[in-house]
């Protein structure tokens, strides 16, 4: 798997009051783990093993090059190897609140996760995204998920490698919080692109 960056992810149980790395806030590399158009949320993967402060990150959608929503973070803490989900959907009693709500749909999309100096800490596309790392998610997705390999989170810097779209290999609705495998090995899928 050359190319291929994974990291562990063990499962947090503290409870404690979150500290932070400021160097860590200015560079790390979170990953958006899901997009759903369909329920209408984004999913951030922190893979380091600190908290990150997320004041002045961005995670914005875009239709083609046109930015249709996203939330600028003000005091949001992502906890070590945990997830950050966005939503205005309150059965999602966790998220965090978009700014602007996007106006995602299941054809085509990008998102980008932008750090506080405007560098870009991750991106994904789907259909036929004009931003995206490497190729685009195919198909029209009711939800693109960053694959888990072997407890892994896979990041070669390809979206079309690195995510998978729809339903897991059981024929399950992914859903936020959750680590999912990908629907094929992902040796099998890296051969293909």
């Amino acid at each position: 798997m050359t190319g291929v960056q994974t990291c562990a992810l063990p499962i947090s149980t503290s409870q404690s009051a979150p500290t932070t790395d400021e160097a860590l806030e200015k560079t790390a590399p979170l990953l958006i783990s899901k997009v759903s158009p369909d329920k209408k949320y984004i999913e951030l993967y922190n893979p380091t093993d600190s908290n990150v402060k997320l004041v002045g990150w961005k995670i914005e959608h875009y239709k083609a090059d046109v930015k249709t929503g996203g939330k600028e973070f003000k005091n949001e803490v992502i906890l070590a190897n945990d997830f950050l989900v966005i939503s205005n959907d309150p059965a999602l009693t966790k998220a965090v609140k978009f700014d602007k709500v996007p106006n995602m749909i299941q054809g085509e999309g990008s998102v980008v996760l932008s750090r506080s100096d405007g560098s870009n800490a991750d991106v994904v596309g789907w259909g036929e995204a004009k931003k995206f790392l490497g190729a685009p998610v195919t198909g029209g997705a009711k939800t693109v998920w960053r694959c888990f390999a072997s407890g892994l989170i896979v990041d070669s810097k390809n979206n079309l490698a690195d995510f998978s779209s729809n339903k897991t290999a059981d024929d399950q609705e992914v859903a936020p919080y959750a680590r999912p495998h990908c629907k094929a090995n992902y040796q099998d899928r890296k051969s293909v692109v």
